[in-house]
């Protein structure tokens, strides 16, 4: 298991100070969609709106970038 941390940069900066413990980058990069999902769907609740510009960049341990998801990638919009 590798400890992962999901900064995310919106309106604001919040940086993960405890990280999750998960086995390998691709369940962190599920983790990493889920959690830009229910970031978003908050925003939409909150305000009537969601900034694609937004975005999770996830470190390791040794805090070395592994990824950026930006929201925009975490769902896809269907008119």
């Amino acid at each position: 298991m590798s400890r992962y941390f999901f900064h995310v940069y919106s309106d604001a900066v919040a940086h993960d100070e405890d990280g999750q413990d998960l086995a390998s980058v691709t369940i962190a990069r599920e983790a990493a969609v889920r959690a830009a999902r229910e970031f978003a769907a908050d925003q939409i609740t909150e305000r009537g709106e969601v900034h694609l510009r937004h975005r999770i960049e996830v470190e390791d341990e040794q805090g070395r970038p592994v990824f950026t998801l930006p929201f925009a990638a975490a769902f896809k919009i269907v008119y």
